[in-house]
């Protein structure tokens, strides 16, 4: 059970806003009870004892009081710290929730209730933030993210939540969920989650129903998701009219994802639209590294590398598979897929800076040699009447005419839409391009 210490916590952050609060909010807090600062001889401000002398407590108390006074009541927000099993005595002394080491996310979600009353900013929502000392959670089933609430671990190398075997419903399931598919404006920041070696489920599931309001905006900041049985982090729209919308993916890393149980799992599937990601990699998923098939999504300074890697052989793993439409690409970078590097169906996209390196990996099991190629740098599917453009580079940097992995440069489906093509090619396994160039097509390639 939640054990609920009451204890008021102060971040670091809280001390400067209590100053600057102060310094903006005379008249306010005069009427919560503040004095004016005495002032010694000579107008040099005279010490006061009692107020250098607050402890952590009574600081917290005069924040509290100080915000009562100068924001709407119900309208401010709070913090709350969670402490591991494993953290250190005096920190669970501090904290308003301590865990044991079984079923932690009881405590974690007991705090999220806490900060949150789940409306919007029109119906006086609350919030906060949940901040978790310690290095490992253990959690059993998934932690429910309220309204304008954030989870914040101390770093993503050092808080880790270990997902157990309890934890096997899977896709559609996540160690992270929304409480509600009307939850919005959430955010996951600076923590690890282990899929370890018995749960089934993804990192982060989202599923996103209207809401209150036009846009979710959720985000997902500095992260690092390992090993989990399925996606790391999927996102989808759900029934009806769905505002998962203008997500913001940032400074995450996901690993290994569904290899140890499907080769169906990817990296990210961002169902979603108008999501923007930003410097986030995937490496050895199952399936594909980044499978985005919905629409306005931006990707930039993105990576992914050995997709298809699964635990039932090698797979058809793209680094980028494109099936949806008015997608942007800028300074990604595909390599040693095993299979495609960009699989671009869909249409309207925009692909600038993009570098394909040495996919179609899983040609000869894996070995490089020439034999059963299944991927290409770009494979241009398209759809008719929504043309696209492509700018990058591809190469096989190991090729040495025995050792060749992506068997083109470009590639074109049959039926392909119209390009614009502008790609320098160099040392690709057979020849830099593959099918027929669509008519209409501005084709412009440098070998």
């Amino acid at each position: 059970m939640p054990v609920d210490r009451r204890r008021p916590t102060v971040f670091p952050w809280e001390r400067r806003r209590f100053l600057a609060l102060l310094a903006a909010a005379v008249p306010s807090a005069a009427a919560a009870g503040f004095q004016a600062p005495v002032q010694a001889p000579g107008g040099t401000p005279a010490r006061d004892l009692a107020a250098r002398d607050l402890s952590a407590r009574d600081l917290a108390a005069r924040v509290a009081e100080l915000e009562r006074a100068v924001r709407p009541a119900g309208r401010f927000a709070a913090s709350l710290l969670v402490a591991a099993d494993d953290a250190p005595p005096a920190v669970k002394d501090a904290a308003d929730y301590v865990c044991d080491g079984v079923d932690d996310q009881e405590e974690i979600n007991a705090a999220l209730e806490a900060l949150s009353n789940d409306r919007s900013p029109a119906f006086g929502s609350q919030g906060g933030s949940v901040g978790l000392v310690g290095r490992s959670f253990s959690i059993s089933a998934p932690i429910r993210l309220r309204a304008h609430c954030e989870v914040q671990g101390q770093g993503r190398m050092v808080t880790t939540l270990q997902a157990t075997a309890d934890l096997d419903g899977g896709e559609e399931q996540g160690v992270f969920e929304l409480n509600s598919p009307d939850t919005q404006y959430t955010g996951v920041r600076g923590l690890g989650i282990h899929g370890g070696s018995d749960s089934s489920c993804s990192g982060i599931f989202y599923e996103q129903g209207r809401g209150t309001e036009w846009d979710a905006s959720h985000l997902l900041s500095n992260l690092y998701i390992y090993r989990t049985g399925h996606h790391g982090v999927y996102l989808v729209n759900g029934p009806g009219d769905s505002r998962l919308r203008a997500g913001v993916l940032d400074t995450i890393r996901v690993i290994e994802a569904g290899r140890r149980v499907t080769r169906g799992a990817s990296g990210y599937v961002i169902d979603s639209p108008d999501a923007c990601i930003a410097n986030c990699e995937s490496g050895l998923a199952a399936g594909h590294g980044f499978q985005l098939p919905n629409a306005n999504t931006q990707l930039a300074n993105c990576k992914s590398w050995f997709s298809g890697r699964s635990a039932d052989g090698f797979g058809q793993g793209n680094g980028f598979h494109l099936d949806g439409h008015r997608i942007s690409l800028v300074g990604c970078t595909a390599q040693d897929n095993y299979g495609h590097g960009y699989f671009i169906a869909g249409g309207d996209h925009s692909i600038s800076g993009a570098v394909a390196d040495s996919n179609g990996y899983n040609g000869g099991g894996g070995s490089g040699r020439g034999t059963g190629y299944t991927g290409s740098g770009f494979y241009l599917r398209g759809r008719k009447g929504h043309p696209s453009t492509v700018q990058g580079t591809s190469f096989d940097r190991k090729y040495d005419g025995a050792n060749v992995y992506q068997q083109y440069g470009v590639q074109f489906a049959e039926g392909a839409a119209r390009v614009n093509l502008v790609l320098s090619v160099g040392r690709v396994a057979v020849q830099p391009v593959g099918g027929e160039v669509p008519p209409g097509s501005r084709v412009s390639l440098v070998s």
